[in-house]
């Protein structure tokens, strides 16, 4: 069994993380497009990106704990390392 680099390891997680990434605003776009909101927030309360943040974190592995500050009670996902946001605070 040949053993990967850690170059490889990195470049592969790199790679995972792009595609969930994309996958994440192709949701993104699908839900912004679905139901056109003045708020992110539900009537209940939950921020819709740091809820699909999260998902999508919960569904990685992350060796290298890049995503460790996020955090589920954060009302800013802005803030998150991986995590970029337009002029106007969304997650893009």
């Amino acid at each position: 069994k040949k053993k990967l680099s850690s170059f490889s390891k990195n470049f592969r997680m790199e790679i995972v993380i792009k595609f969930m990434f994309l996958g994440f605003l192709v949701y993104y776009s699908v839900l912004d497009s679905v139901s056109a909101m003045d708020s992110l927030l539900s009537p209940k309360g939950v921020n819709y990106e740091v809820a699909a943040l999260m998902s999508l974190k919960n569904k990685m592995k992350d060796e290298t704990e890049v995503l460790s500050g996020w955090d589920i009670n954060s009302v800013d996902p802005c803030t998150w390392n991986m995590v970029g946001c337009s002029s106007q605070g969304f997650v893009v």
